[in-house]
């Protein structure tokens, strides 16, 4: 990304619907889904690379990551407001390190994203 100099950047999580083709992957243990931490502890990494004072100069990148499974959502400018958003992170990372995986997740309608699902585990995941 850096070598793009990208102006905004735009980061979320997938939403696994059941009437997509790659569920049935889900279904039958081709494909394993990261979760929520997972994709927390990814979008942590692009943050501490994104925009790094050598690699660009000029113009901040405009970031926003957001997690609307779980609510959680880090935005700013970079290089100028990493420090906050790592700090932010790391706080989101605590949070979800000694829970049981959250995946995104819609089933049937969701035209909102909302948790249609609750917050229960959709499937068993191998470990």
């Amino acid at each position: 990304m850096n070598s793009t100099a990208p102006r905004y950047v735009v980061n979320f999580s997938m939403f696994h619907h059941k009437e997509a083709p790659l569920y049935q992957h889900i279904l039958d243990n081709t494909f394993r889904p990261s979760d929520e931490l997972e994709n927390l502890r990814e979008e942590r990494r692009l943050l501490e690379l994104l925009g790094t004072p050598d690699v660009q100069e000029g113009e901040p990148v405009i970031y926003d990551g957001f997690h609307d499974y779980i609510q959680f959502r880090v935005r700013g400018r970079l290089p100028v407001d990493r420090t906050q958003m790592l700090d932010k992170l790391k706080e989101g990372i605590r949070q979800y390190e000694h829970r049981s995986p959250v995946f995104s997740y819609v089933q049937g309608e969701c035209p909102h994203l909302e948790k249609c699902d609750g917050l229960q585990k959709v499937w068993d995941m191998p470990t």
